[in-house]
């Protein structure tokens, strides 16, 4: 019984299509195997596609490069169900399972479903709607049903449209269709988005309008989210598969997916009998993107006679994504001797002559040379933590150190004693243009210097037109102040956010200037480039401090005058330092009299500081009291006014925000 078809496609273009009829269909580079692919990167026996229980299972059977569906690999003999549609990854060959509609029908990729019901008051008609809530993955189906009825007294025609999609990525099986009075019917719309590089991953809001034919002022519209999946593939292949040497050999290399794919390349052969220089050795490639790299190859041992030599030799291409997937293609390298035989006799004297003047040459100390110095990629993102490759290759090198200079904070850092030849990566997260300087000297014992600079680009982030308008805050978390909340609907605003805070889930904008130093959800952006968990985590004493509860200070002065003075004083104080007041208060008696009285004043006074963003706002007033009463008399005098002092009160205090600075490469302290 045939229940699907498998699609190959090979990397250099053409592709096979093979039906499924065993229960049990065995897939390797083994002639043993019902399906036979003849290529170096895919195991002797590395799938099984099954049919058991009604349902297509694919399992890998432990192979070396392992089997990935949809850009995830699978654990080996991991039973995978197959719906249709999925990328198989195999190697550097593609696979597309394709069921058979009769023997398994499509089926809803959701595991739930929710009915959404759409009515209105003196409207003949009301609709419900099923929609799915699972991602689907181009090239796979997805059903929705629309169910019409007709609450009306006549038989009424409608007409169905759907929006919010590419038309040829849906189907209405009844475009337009009659209802009997207090009956209903059922509209089937089938989705299934293009398997191509031009399908964009995301969240696409459908909306299915229903209209009457014969009220057209009546329409109704359901909506859903339909969520789209990236998926994966690539190919690769080189142009000559036999490389004379020293030609350099040439690889194309294509992203047969609809997401960024970065890979790495290098190259391989017997025993190292080869070694190799790719450039560039790191690329990532845009969705559908194919490119051409060239690489050398050099053998560690050429005979100056002799026969010509056929070496074996391996160019691999590792993903840098999560999938991490391992593509290989062969070449041969033809190595010829430096000279034929029948040529060999008669330039012996030369070659003897010539022998001896190499000696004398090479016994001289040479000057260091730079062949190759390159990095991938030129321009790095202010901010956010990135891999940088780089490779380079010096002759004639006693010493080589590398530098890593960052012009935002300055900071430079040394790595001595480096090999003349190499290619690494390493993860930045610069503070401004990085410039990397290979410094040394060579064999003459003159110094020598090269150099290479990055330039930086600010982190460009756009919001999400799926959710709801975000709310900007002046610290990361919803208990701090809201300071304002941005529109979903403006595309193409531009935010630029330099730090997030330690859980990620909070970035700080930098730009546009009216935003700069709010604190927004790292949920709400799209950035081009990173996400934002990659951005540079932002110190404990850069995050600004919560609220906190107003605090009450009393304070009890003494002082000393003749006289009973009370005076109830508030202020508001907007620093965290302790303050400090001094009052004098100075009272006017009726009479002259010369006395000097003994009194206890009793002043109450009562701080209320505004909050202040600190955890513990602490107010602690020192008053001073000064009365002094000055009258002439004869004899013993009884005031007959009590005098009320005013105190003056002056707080001073100051404030002052903490300098950050940062080490490059270390914390975040500039």
């Amino acid at each position: 019984m045939m229940y699907g078809r498998l699609d190959v496609y090979w990397p250099n273009g053409p592709s096979e299509s093979y039906p499924l009829e065993k229960q049990i269909v065995a897939i390797g580079r083994s002639t043993g195997n019902d399906i036979t692919l003849d290529a170096t990167s895919v195991s002797r026996y590395h799938i099984t596609i099954s049919y058991e229980n009604g349902q297509v299972v694919l399992r890998d059977k432990d192979s070396g490069n392992g089997t990935y569906v949809d850009g995830e690999r699978i654990k080996p003999e991991e039973p995978v169900i197959l719906r249709g549609g999925e990328e198989i990854q195999i190697g550097d060959l593609r696979l597309i399972f394709l069921p058979l509609q009769d023997d398994i029908p499509t089926q809803p990729l959701s595991a739930q479903e929710t009915t959404q019901r759409v009515e209105a008051a003196g409207f003949n008609f009301r609709i419900e709607l099923e929609s799915p809530h699972m991602p689907i993955t181009p090239g796979a189906h997805v059903q929705v049903a629309l169910i019409v009825h007709n609450i009306g007294k006549e038989a009424e025609r409608y007409t169905v449209e759907v929006e919010g999609v590419p038309r040829e990525w849906v189907r209405v099986d009844r475009p337009e269709l009659e209802v009997r009075p207090e009956e209903s019917a059922t509209v089937t719309l089938n989705f299934k988005p293009l398997r191509r590089s031009d399908t964009k991953p995301g969240n696409y809001p459908v909306r299915v309008n229903v209209r009457s034919k014969n009220a057209p002022d009546q329409s109704m519209t359901a909506s859903f989210i339909l969520n789209v999946r990236a998926y994966s593939g690539f190919g690769m292949a080189l142009v000559r598969s036999e490389v004379e040497l020293p030609a350099p050999f040439e690889l194309y290399v294509q992203n047969q997916g609809s997401a960024l794919l970065p890979i790495a390349l290098f190259g391989k052969a017997a025993n190292g009998a080869l070694e190799f220089d790719i450039q560039p050795a790191a690329v990532t490639l845009a969705p559908g993107e194919r490119k051409r790299v060239r690489g050398y190859m050099r053998t560690k041992a050429r005979s100056l006679l002799g026969s010509t030599q056929r070496i074996p030799f391996d160019v691999i291409v590792q993903a840098q994504d999560q999938s991490k997937f391992l593509a290989t293609v062969p070449g041969v390298a033809i190595v010829k001797p430096l000279l034929s035989s029948f040529l060999s006799s008669a330039l012996i004297g030369v070659l003897l002559i010539a022998l001896i003047i190499l000696v004398v040459l090479l016994a001289r100390p040479r000057a260091a040379q730079v062949v190759a110095f390159t990095t991938q990629p030129t321009m790095l993102i202010r901010n956010v933590e990135q891999p940088l490759n780089f490779s380079w290759q010096i002759e004639n090198a006693q010493s080589v150190t590398l530098e890593i200079h960052d012009e935002g904070n300055g900071a430079t850092n040394s790595f001595p004693d480096q090999a003349t030849k190499t290619s690494n990566v390493v993860s930045l997260t610069p503070f401004g243009a990085i410039v990397l300087r290979l410094v040394g000297r060579g064999e003459d014992g003159q110094d020598f210097r090269e150099e290479r600079r990055l330039e930086m680009s600010e982190p460009a982030c756009q919001l999400r037109g799926d959710q709801p308008n975000p709310t900007l805050y002046d610290g990361p978390g919803t208990n701090y102040n809201a300071l304002d909340v941005l529109d979903v609907s403006q595309r193409g605003a531009i935010y630029s956010p330099d730090r997030r805070d330690v859980s990620a889930q909070w970035v700080r904008l930098n730009a546009p200037e009216a935003h700069r130093g709010k604190w927004l959800s790292a949920s709400a952006l799209v950035c081009g480039g990173f996400t934002p968990d990659k951005l540079r985590s932002i110190e404990r004493e850069q995050i600004p401090p919560t609220l906190t509860p107003t605090p009450t200070a009393t304070n009890t002065p003494t002082s000393t005058p003749t006289a009973t003075a009370t005076a109830t004083l508030t202020f508001t104080a907007t620093a965290t330092p302790t303050h400090t007041a001094t009052a004098t208060a100075t009272p006017s008696p009726t009479r002259t009299p010369t006395l000097t009285p003994t009194a206890t004043h009793t002043l109450t006074v009562t701080a209320t500081p505004s909050p202040t963003r600190t955890p513990t706002t602490t107010a602690t007033p020192t008053l001073t009291l000064t009365a002094t009463h000055t009258a002439t008399v004869t004899a013993t005098p009884s005031p007959t006014r009590t005098p009320t002092p005013r105190p003056t009160l002056r707080l001073s205090g100051s404030t002052g925000r903490p300098l950050l600075c940062a080490a490059f490469l270390g914390s975040d302290k500039a």
